[in-house]
């Protein structure tokens, strides 16, 4: 049984409030990555030059996208074009909640071991445990992806930016 109002019914209008409060949590979630990049562009002044080359890149890579994202919103927006197809992330049913808090608890180890088992080995089970959540036993066979990945980071951190990244026990 649905009430009726002039010409709308109720359900039309929690549909067009749930629109709008969509694009509410949008430009707040914009102006927060925003705000993120700028605020680690900012703090990596005090780093030295090839220290804080990383960060300010990483930084204006994320300001770049966000701000494609927010002209894309907005062409959208302006073209009348509301998002007719269900975005699969609006829902956090229990599997999602359950991949956002094993990567939380995956970066919490990652920073927790790092020191105690060096980079390398740490940010292959980092990566290894993330492919294995997303993707099931079908990740499992690029296992090589999570083997080789940090070790090329390893490298170009030592020895292009010349940063020290904790080793592993048996290199030390």
């Amino acid at each position: 049984m649905s009430c009726r109002f002039p010409g709308r019914t109720l359900n039309l209008l929690l549909q067009e409030r749930t629109l709008k409060m969509d694009a509410i949590k949008k430009y707040v979630v914009q102006a927060g990555l925003v705000g993120i990049s700028l605020l680690v562009y900012l703090s990596s002044a005090e780093l030295s030059a090839s220290a804080r080359a990383f960060p300010r890149a990483m930084a204006l890579g994320l300001l770049v996208l966000v701000v494609l994202l927010i002209v894309t919103n907005a062409i959208k927006q302006a073209k009348g074009d509301s998002e007719k197809v269900e975005n699969p992330g609006s829902s956090l049913n229990v599997k999602t909640m359950s991949i956002l808090v094993g990567f939380i608890v995956f970066n919490v180890l990652f920073v927790w071991l790092m020191p105690k088992i060096g980079f390398e080995v740490a940010g292959f089970l980092f990566i290894f445990g993330g492919m294995i959540m997303l993707g099931g036993k079908a990740a499992a066979r690029y296992w090589w992806v999570a083997l080789g990945l940090p070790i090329l980071l390893g490298v170009v951190f030592r020895t292009l930016l010349d940063l020290r990244l904790p080793l592993p026990p048996f290199m030390s």
